[in-house]
């Protein structure tokens, strides 16, 4: 079964949440930090990407699109993001402890 080929696309909101999270992780160490987004980079590129249907729909009462999904990420991070036919976007990233109520992600 081939992946179908989408474009990768990251929103600027996605980025500013990964670059929290390294600032974060990497308080004490910078080079966790680093390694976190590149983990988390990886698992978008090699493990979601090329089938971002085997997620499932994220559900809020405020989104009911269902073309947004969610991944997790080492159980404690979820990832947030779009699928269109020729493209996939991830639009946010959060620790599974976040309160989630005021999240939109549907631009």
């Amino acid at each position: 079964m081939n992946p179908v080929a989408r474009r990768v696309l990251f929103k600027a909101s996605f980025l500013d949440d990964l670059a929290k999270f390294e600032k974060f992780i990497g308080r004490n160490t910078p080079a966790q930090g680093r390694l976190f987004s590149s983990r988390v980079l990886d698992f978008c590129y090699d493990v979601v990407a090329p089938f971002p249907l085997a997620y499932p729909a994220f559900r809020q009462a405020e989104i009911a699109d269902q073309s947004v999904r969610r991944a997790l990420f080492r159980r404690d991070y979820a990832v947030l993001y779009r699928v269109g036919d020729d493209f996939i976007k991830f639009v946010a990233l959060y620790h599974t402890g976040q309160n989630t109520a005021n999240m939109m992600v549907l631009e």
